[in-house]
């Protein structure tokens, strides 16, 4: 998954997947099946993770693209919560405001 690419037509496989697999790893215990919540399709995630890139001068969030590796760059984040969405250009320009944060920032994990 990439900024870009939230795989909102893939909601339903996915969460099917995911309960399927829930559902064998407690079979041993005698567990009742589980019941599903659904989430919205977007602004779900209460916590994200990235690397900030220094770029000559800028500075930025950026996410590694699973399959390629690459680094993508990410201003904002479909998958989470609205609340980090509106933090994340607020902080990167905060950031920016302050030399040795600025020199020294790696990452921000962000929990809302």
């Amino acid at each position: 998954m990439t900024p870009e690419n939230l795989p909102i037509e893939q909601y339903d496989d996915q969460l099917a997947e995911k309960t399927a697999r829930l559902t064998a790893m407690m079979t041993p215990f005698q567990a009742p099946a589980p019941e599903v919540f659904r989430s919205p399709v977007s602004h779900y995630r209460m916590r994200a993770e990235f690397r900030v890139w220094h770029d000559e001068g800028d500075l930025y969030h950026i996410m590694f693209d699973q399959q390629t590796k690459a680094r993508v760059r990410v201003d904002q984040f479909p998958a989470a919560s609205e609340l980090i969405n509106r933090l994340m250009p607020v902080l990167i320009a905060a950031i920016k405001e302050e030399p040795v944060l600025r020199r020294k920032i790696f990452q921000i994990d962000y929990l809302s």
